[in-house]
């Protein structure tokens, strides 16, 4: 599991207010470069995930979670 959704809200919080900036009747192919340039902007606040450990335990808890949606189904 992350350590923390902060990342990911502020992901989406800077790709809202980029696409908020689009004209409303642009299309869907600039909304989509307001979105990328949403993201492109939240990248430059990430922190790098530090340490190996990490990814062994998002590794097994994702092979977890698609185990047990597989159950499920």
């Amino acid at each position: 599991m992350l350590p923390s959704p902060n990342l990911i809200e502020n992901l989406f919080s800077r790709v809202r207010g980029m696409a908020r900036r689009a004209r409303p009747l642009a299309g869907g192919e600039m909304i989509l470069r307001w979105t990328a340039a949403g993201a492109l902007e939240a990248e430059r606040n990430f922190r790098k995930v530090v340490g190996p450990l990490f990814f062994l335990e998002l590794d097994a808890a994702l092979r977890a979670h698609d185990a047990a949606i597989r159950s499920w189904a």
